[in-house]
């Protein structure tokens, strides 16, 4: 079994927090899902996406409110999970000062686990996003465009693209933030992409980089992005637990 956790500090009160972890809207900060059911002990909800088919299924084991809540989930979104055995989640909500801790933990097995472990603070930081003010205002849009400047991701900048996405290049939805844009260059078949954690895929696309520039045939193409101006026309295909998005002020961005 793999154990494991991740926390984050969200500046709103813990019972904001709670609400919006039984809340049955859809949840933008997990990876669009629909809660279906309530978050009583003993209850099971079921979680649809956005076609509202099922994508997991949960029994609630744990409902202390506004402090912590424990689920036996299953997934079910893709078959080489849906094989696993279902794993343990809790949520523990800690009061800090005017705002509050989260901290998500988890036992499960080998493969569910290693997603976990990838996913965790990317669900974490999108639930701050959603549901923090602060958090919001650090990426809002700021008035002024700078300067752009065009590059190809030489192997020399490998560390920038890798630093681009590890710290900036999805901070608007931090699900999308584990794909390092392998999504539209992946060979693997679908069970194979699901398995894959945001190690798999940074790992894959460095190498990437400099296989292209040893054939001779360029690596990714990026760009600066102006302070506080996002890209909406460039495409928007993973759909996955491993997902795409943001470009920040400065940073190098991935153009297809």
């Amino acid at each position: 079994m793999k154990r494991g956790s991740a926390d984050v500090y969200l500046d709103t009160p813990a019972e904001t927090a709670w609400n919006a972890l039984v809340s049955t809207d859809r949840r933008e900060w997990y990876f669009r899902l629909t809660a279906e059911g309530d978050f009583d002990t003993g209850r099971t909800v079921r979680w649809l996406d956005v076609r509202g088919e099922p994508a997991e299924e949960s029994e609630i084991i744990e409902s202390s409110a506004p402090s912590r809540l424990t689920m036996r989930t299953h997934f079910l979104f893709a078959p080489a999970f849906a094989e696993q055995p279902a794993h343990t989640v809790a949520w523990e909500l800690t009061p800090d000062g005017a705002g509050c801790r989260v901290r998500m933990s988890w036992e499960a097995g080998e493969i569910t686990g290693g997603l976990l472990a990838s996913e965790a603070q990317n669900i974490l930081d999108g639930l701050r996003l959603e549901h923090d003010p602060t958090a919001q205002a650090e990426l809002a849009r700021l008035p002024q465009i700078g300067e752009i400047e065009i590059r190809d991701v030489t192997p020399d900048r490998v560390s920038d693209y890798q630093e681009f996405f590890d710290k900036y290049a999805f901070r608007d939805y931090p699900a999308w933030r584990s794909c390092y844009c392998m999504e539209t260059h992946r060979a693997q078949n679908d069970e194979e992409w699901a398995v894959r954690t945001a190690d798999d895929n940074r790992r894959d696309m460095s190498m990437e980089t400099h296989r292209a520039q040893n054939e001779g045939t360029g690596g990714p193409h990026c760009r600066r992005q102006p302070p506080g101006h996002e890209r909406e026309d460039l495409p928007r295909r993973c759909d996955g637990p491993a997902r795409v998005r943001r470009r920040p002020a400065g940073r190098l961005v991935q153009l297809r």
